[in-house]
């Protein structure tokens, strides 16, 4: 391989296409289409003043819903062995600023809308459907629906930007990123959606070591298809979070659905390697915790959401409810259970 280029199978190829600085013109244009693209009447860009927008590029790479922006040029730079730098300075993008950490997920890029007007020629798509699966993509400047080419004048820029941990990213399915052009993608969250029903994977987290496959809990997918309706109403976002911490601290306390959450995790692992290689108490193992609480999870959010509209006073009937959403005869909090501070919250909405 040429000196200065990135193999795709390295341990953390996406962090290393984000850092390295380009070594030469050479390096930054080589790979490129060097066509002059043609306005909608025939003429060059250039001839009416205009600066000339890169031509499309040979391989096609499309964009994963609710991709962050850096992972998708990130994807597609990699796609010609370059790096993000080499990459966006061969379509004439400055990039403002160094990668700003180790981690790709607390971080995206930011462009102005010349260098939006660059990335979608390139791509060969129109500005508005690469902003409707980037959600970053047009933040800059607003909306980037103007599928017009060439109409920007001043410089084209990127910038990193840090991102809020409520909205870090995840590793997105590698089956569904296998589709779109390959690499390794990260998407932004988007409430409970950890689950690809379509390939049955787990989107890992970041201290997991790759995707969980679940195809052995079918109930994940269930439980999904019957609520989706409910999960997708604006307020369920905050709701679901509410009901993932009050199961989050079940599971650690062996709490209400120890068992059952035991013999899923024992499905889990006959699946998967990285959980079969610890003891249940090592960080693999625990880390699927998110995955095998998610049936109850959804069945408490949805219990959450449809207590029954009676004083704060009276909460045996919010345990009842909540009990039979969770499929327990039996429903006894201690004083200190978190489930105390939610309901009496979901029961004044």
């Amino acid at each position: 391989m040429p000196v200065g280029l990135i193999p795709l199978d390295l341990p953390e190829p996406m962090a290393m296409i984000f850092s390295q600085a380009p070594r030469s013109t050479a390096d930054l244009v080589a790979p490129l289409p060097q066509s002059r693209p043609h306005l909608a009447n025939g003429t060059h860009a250039a001839s009416r003043g205009r600066a000339t927008l890169p031509g499309p590029g040979i391989l096609r790479v499309r964009p994963l819903p609710l991709e962050a922006t850096a992972s998708y040029l990130g994807r597609v730079a990699g796609i010609y062995h370059l790096t993000l730098p080499q990459f966006l300075g061969g379509l004439g993008i400055t990039l403002a600023g160094a990668y700003p950490g180790t981690s790709v997920r607390s971080s995206d890029i930011y462009l102005n809308t010349a260098a939006q007007h660059r990335i979608a020629a390139f791509a060969a798509m129109p500005l508005r459907h690469l902003a409707r699966a980037l959600p970053h993509f047009g933040r800059h400047t607003g909306h980037a629906t103007d599928d017009g080419i060439g109409q920007e004048t001043g410089p084209a820029v990127a910038s990193w930007q840090h991102l809020e941990p409520s909205e870090q990213t995840r590793r997105a399915c590698t089956a569904c990123t296998a589709q779109r052009g390959g690499g390794i993608a990260f998407t932004l969250p988007h409430g409970h959606q950890r689950l690809c029903v379509r390939h049955q994977q787990w989107a890992a987290s970041v201290w997991q070591p790759g995707h969980l496959n679940v195809r052995a809990l079918p109930e994940l997918t269930r439980v999904y298809h019957a609520n989706l309706r409910l999960l997708r109403r604006p307020e369920a976002a905050a709701t679901y979070r509410i009901a993932a911490t009050i199961t989050n601290q079940w599971h650690r306390h062996h709490q209400h659905l120890a068992p059952r959450w035991q013999a899923r995790l024992r499905r889990l692992a006959a699946d998967n390697q990285a959980l079969r290689d610890q003891s249940p108490d090592s960080s693999p193992a625990r880390q699927a915790h998110d995955a095998i609480t998610y049936p109850e999870t959804i069945a408490l959010t949805v219990a959450l959401a449809t207590l029954p509209r009676t004083p704060a006073g009276a909460p045996p009937q919010a345990l009842g409810h909540i009990a039979a959403h969770l499929q327990l005869t039996r429903f006894t909090p201690v004083p200190r259970d978190p489930v105390w501070n939610a309901i009496p919250r979901h029961m004044r909405h």
